[in-house]
This record gives structure tokens, sequence and C-alpha cells, in this order.
């Protein structure tokens, strides 16, 4: 059978499409967290950071530089993901520590609107990467917890 050129091009489009708006998605979380941070009187922004001689990006520190004290990574995403985001978190965690002890570790992981039922569930399988390890200092489900939770927990490190 033929390949037909519109066809090929749909197919880019759609792709092009629906990773674009993840993309979008993204940017639009971390600027939310950083926005709210700095509304708050923290300098908080974007980075990157060489360890264990691979650079990382870091979604969000606090400060920005690279004597950052706290470590925001941030993600959306729906429960079938979540088990790779879980992984994926951990193995930053893990890398971030070795390079960079003693600082704290934040997770946000936004939760789709139409799985907020499920917020403990989806909380537990995060935990429950970090088993027998050291656990995360905080992990935030919603944006609601990044206004209410996380800006209580900052003040509480003394940060």
């Amino acid at each position: 059978m033929p390949l037909y050129l519109e066809t090929l091009i749909y197919k880019f489009y759609k792709n092009w499409e629906e990773h674009q708006k993840r993309h979008y998605r993204g940017r639009e979380a971390e600027e939310y967290v950083i926005r709210i941070l700095r509304q708050n009187g923290y300098n908080a922004g974007k980075i990157r950071v060489i360890c264990k001689s691979k650079e990382m990006e870091i979604d969000c520190a606090i400060p920005p530089n690279n004597n950052f004290k706290v470590v925001i990574m941030i993600r959306e995403g729906v429960f079938r993901d979540l088990l790779k985001r879980a992984k994926e978190y951990s193995t930053e965690y893990d890398d971030l520590l070795e390079c960079c002890p003693g600082i704290k570790f934040v997770l946000i992981y936004y939760v789709s609107p139409h799985e907020r039922r499920r917020l403990d569930d989806i909380k537990k399988r995060i935990e429950s990467e970090r088993q027998g390890k050291k656990p995360y200092d905080l992990v935030i489900l919603t944006k609601e917890e990044v206004k209410d939770v996380l800006l209580k927990k900052l003040k509480e490190w003394n940060i």
C-alpha cells in the first residue's frame, strides 16, 4: 500500500501537537510554582547543575544558583504514568543526594482533576519508590498544596 504525503504530514502534526501541549503544561506548572515562591519573598528559579558528570535541569531551586538549599522537581501526569514518573523522581533524588548532601527535596506531581479522589493512592505509589532509602522531604499533589503546605514547610525549614 502506498504511503501518502498527506498521511505523513497529518501524523507528524498530531505528534507535534500532543508533545507541544505536554511541554506547555509542564512550563506552566513550573512557572506557577516559581511565581508563588517569588510572590512570597523566595529567590527561586530554574537552574542546571552538573552532577555525576552529567547535566541536570532542576525545575525550581531556592536560591537559583549552585548554593541551593531546596530542589523542587515538578511534573504533571495521570495515574497510568505514575510508576514511570516515580522512578524518575527517585533516580534524580539519588543523584542529587550524592552531589548535594543536605538539600531538601520537594517533589510536585500535579494530579489531573479527574483523579483527585486518588490522592492517597498516588502519594503512596510515589513514596513506595523510596522504600529503604531516604524519603522525600515533601510531596505535593495539587496547586492548593503549593500555597498551603509548601510555604509552611519552607518556613519550618528556616528557608
